[in-house]
């Protein structure tokens, strides 16, 4: 039982996934402004400051955004580049 409760536990604080396309991108203060795209396509700002990220994002690609909603908002754990990797 208590490792079905740990394992509970740690799936709870699994991190959350965004899919859309690049509206800003701030090196300086390392955040990604995206447009969702789920509807209501809301532009959302996610802060990458610590976020496992590959190239640069620029303006116009998809991109794939696991983060963490945190009391200081979307926090990215790590940026995947779709643009890159569509063929």
């Amino acid at each position: 039982m208590t490792l079905v409760g740990a394992t509970f536990l740690t799936c709870s604080d699994a991190p959350m996934v965004v899919q859309g396309t690049v509206v800003q991108y701030n090196s300086t203060e390392k955040t990604i402004v995206i447009r969702d795209e789920q509807t209501p396509n809301q532009e959302l700002t996610v802060q990458v400051s610590s976020a496992e990220m590959g190239t640069e994002p620029k303006v116009g690609e998809i991109v794939r955004i696991s983060y963490h909603q945190t009391s200081q908002g979307m926090v990215g754990i790590r940026v995947m580049n779709l643009s890159h990797q569509i063929k």
